[in-house]
């Protein structure tokens, strides 16, 4: 595996959880009482659902030459970090650890397609 796939992958995960985090607490204003709340909920999703493809479009541009493996590789970092972190949180529930399983898968999915996107 080439070096330039692996800190793509890195460098994608890395910008996922940034990403993701920097909009939800940009538009909850800094507050993280706010981010539960139901009005933001659209918003709060879609930073979520955005933050995996700008992950794998970067690891994808850094990984020339695979750039799918790359955002297979930042999909899964930054996902196994996000489903530890919910499990810690929300405690080891069944609900809640295949709740956070589906988030993992989603994001595996969304950052390969990013990735798909910098090859064209």
């Amino acid at each position: 595996m080439d070096k330039r796939v692996i800190w793509g992958g890195v460098a994608g995960g890395g910008v996922t959880l940034i990403f993701a985090l920097g909009i939800l607490l940009i538009f909850n204003r800094f507050s993280l009482v706010l981010v539960t709340s139901t009005d933001n909920m659209l918003i709060n999703l879609a930073a979520i659902l955005l933050a995996p493809i700008a992950g794998g479009f970067l690891a994808g541009i850094i990984a020339v030459e695979k750039p799918r493996l790359a955002g297979l590789i930042a999909g899964l970092g930054a996902s196994l970090f996000v489903f530890i972190l919910w499990l810690v949180i929300s405690g080891l529930v069944m609900e809640s650890a295949l709740s956070g399983l589906v988030i993992s898968f989603v994001w595996v999915f969304l950052a390969r397609i990013g990735a798909g996107f910098s090859s064209s």
